[in-house]
């Protein structure tokens, strides 16, 4: 909780530990990895997926057609709302 620059309350949250996600991937077909990236996290599935479909894509030098990636920056932009919006109801 902040008030102006001096920081009014902390709440430290130690203890996240690796979760091996590259050893549960490997050999695992593109499908099941894309699936499984969607899944990482709850608050972060659109922007899981496309950082995975871009790696994907990237490693295989393949082409996105211009609306897809105008359709990817939409999509994850209303993730990115959704969870601002999410953080500000539970404030109030």
């Amino acid at each position: 909780e902040l008030l102006g620059e001096r920081v009014a309350r902390l709440e430290a949250r130690l203890g996240y530990a690796h979760k091996g996600v590259l050893a549960l991937v490997l050999g695992k077909s593109p499908r099941a990895a894309a699936r499984f990236a969607a899944r990482l996290a709850g608050e972060a599935t659109v922007a899981h997926s496309i950082a995975f479909a871009r790696a994907t894509e990237a490693a295989s030098e393949c082409e996105v057609p211009p609306r897809a990636a105008a359709w990817r920056d939409i999509m994850v932009e209303v993730e990115r709302i959704s969870c601002h919006l999410d953080a500000s109801a539970t404030l109030a």
